[in-house]
């Protein structure tokens, strides 16, 4: 009776981890995996014919580790990497197919790290680089969203209004 009263008091004060605590430590090991793999790859010499698709799944990665992370320095670190990563496939690839995507997770990187003045001006940059397409009408939500944020109200309703506008 006293070792099951003993067992029942000790799972009274250790609480199970919840599934989504689990869940998201899981994600983030797969994801830190999968970054060292990448890297590994981008550092050896035979990754020339796919580096701008790896730097964008480094990049992509980094922003989701971002995410993930519990410590704020972690956190920021993983954010750093992306914008390091980004902006490197945009100069050391500059004909990317998927240019205005990297533009895009450039922008949610800076975001993130509430450089809002400069998620307007890498958003800029997709609406003159790439036109209005589906990509700019993301990125005008995201400038949008930075211009509220820093009390421009009218460019911030009219980049709203815009995106409503399109077909």
């Amino acid at each position: 009776m006293l070792f099951g009263g003993f067992a029942l008091a000790k799972s009274r004060t250790t609480k199970p981890a919840k599934q989504s605590e689990i869940d998201a430590k899981q994600a983030l090991k797969i994801k830190l995996r999968r970054m060292r793999r990448i890297q590994r790859i981008l550092a050896s010499s035979g990754a020339i014919s796919q580096k701008g698709k790896k730097l964008f799944r480094l990049a992509q990665l980094e922003l989701e580790v971002s995410v993930l992370q519990e410590e704020e320095k972690d956190a920021a670190a993983a954010l750093s990497a992306a914008e390091t990563n980004a902006r490197r496939l945009l100069i050391e690839v500059p004909k990317f197919s998927r240019a205005a995507e990297v533009r895009l997770l450039l922008a949610r990187v800076l975001m993130r790290q509430k450089r809002y003045h400069q998620v307007v001006e890498v958003v800029d940059d997709i609406r003159h680089m790439h036109g209005k397409s589906g990509w700019g009408c993301e990125g005008d939500l995201l400038a949008a969203s930075a211009l509220n944020t820093i009390g421009r109200m009218k460019p911030s309703m009219l980049r709203y209004r815009d995106v409503m506008e399109r077909k």
